[in-house]
């Protein structure tokens, strides 16, 4: 009787070993590079996971000088007559009463158009100002009043905006923040409908500041969502509270294979929720957004709207005012610490995770507050 024996030639004991080697390295490979690995979809998963607030203010500079304080200080900021800047003006208020600067804060409306954006800068310049601001128009709508506003050593902020910086002009919120909007967004889509979405984006061009939202959408939707539809939408300005819903429904019945609304902003879709419903739409299509309003707000809670990318209002509007004494009292201002928070806010988000109505951070106004001598 033969025994049987088990016999390895040294071509294959280093067969064997090579294979091991290989075997190790795809495992530090993996582990290493993760992501390479990753499905489209658990990159989404990955992204929606660091959609959340930040527990503490982005980091920024101590003052070598004492807070600027007392209505001797005002700041005029001039409204776009969209939701959103409401929110903008509410935590502009809420910082100035949270750090108790007694600044003069006046809000000037408009609507948004270049006339009367510029008329807003020009009543801005009679009353006072010590320091002017805006969100979401163009320095071209106002570049006659910013030249007047430098020769009186007036700082001018604005936010939202794709304009450069010049000597006392000092914009944030640009594009490198938004983008991540357009990531978020698609994230969302693809994870909540398990890669099975066909989107209509609603976009608004009268804003540039939401061309690197769309485009970012763009960018992402197809890297984790490939092969699924997506048609763009395109309203004015005029569009807005008015025609808006009518041309979304419009569109949904003659493309029924749409189930996902994105709006650039959350503007475009007051009035949409109870357009769709009178459509018999309000099951088949779900809506995402961003910089959402308390109507908004609303909606998420009552189920109207599946998620918005929310913004920090609270805590952007908190360091621009930071900012802003750092120009009253002559120290540098550092356009990079005016830094905008995003994230995803669904109806399971905690309540402070809305961004309207009260900071998402704790202790937001002693944190900036710390930052100056006693």
């Amino acid at each position: 009787m033969t025994r049987g024996t088990s016999h390895t030639t040294g071509g294959g004991r280093f067969a064997l070993a090579l294979a091991g080697i290989l075997v190790v390295a795809l495992v530090v490979t993996a582990s290493v590079f993760g992501h390479a690995a990753a499905t489209p979809i658990e990159q989404a998963q990955a992204e929606l996971a660091t959609a959340k607030p930040p527990a503490t203010i982005f980091a920024q500079t101590k003052s070598t000088k004492p807070l600027p304080t007392g209505p001797k200080y005002h700041l005029s900021y001039i409204h776009c007559g969209q939701p959103g800047c409401t929110d903008v003006s509410n935590g502009l208020a809420a910082a100035i009463k949270g750090m108790k600067l007694g600044w003069t804060y006046t809000v000037i409306p408009t609507d948004g158009s270049p006339q009367q954006v510029q008329n807003g800068w020009k009543t801005a310049l009679r009353n006072g100002s010590t320091a002017i601001m805006g969100t979401g128009f163009p320095v071209s709508y106002f570049a006659q009043q910013l030249k007047e506003a430098r020769s009186r050593h007036i700082p001018v902020f604005n936010g939202y905006v794709l304009d450069k910086p010049q000597p006392g002009f000092y914009p944030f919120g640009g594009a490198s923040d938004v983008v991540t909007i357009g990531n978020q967004m698609a994230a969302w889509v693809t994870v909540k409908s398990q890669a099975k979405a066909n989107v209509l984006f609603v976009d608004l061009p009268a804003f540039p500041i939401l061309a690197p939202v769309h485009s970012s959408f763009m960018k992402w939707y197809p890297k984790y969502c490939p092969g699924c539809p997506v048609d763009t939408l395109t309203l004015a300005l005029t569009d807005l509270g008015k025609d808006a819903p009518a041309k979304i429904v419009s569109y949904l019945r003659s493309h029924p294979n749409v189930n996902y609304l994105a709006y650039v902003y959350d503007g475009v879709g007051i009035g949409v929720p109870a357009a769709l419903r009178l459509a018999g739409l309000a099951n088949k299509v779900k809506i995402i957004g961003e910089s959402p309003s308390a109507q908004n707000i609303a909606d998420v809670a009552a189920g109207r709207q599946e998620m918005t990318v929310a913004q920090g209002y609270y805590e952007s509007m908190a360091a621009a005012v930071n900012q802003m004494a750092r120009a009253f009292t002559g120290q540098k201002v550092n356009l990079s610490e005016m830094k905008l928070a995003y994230w995803a806010y669904s109806k399971a988000s905690p309540p402070s995770w809305r961004g309207s109505g009260q900071p998402a951070v704790k202790n937001l106004y002693g944190q900036f507050l710390s930052l100056w001598p006693k």
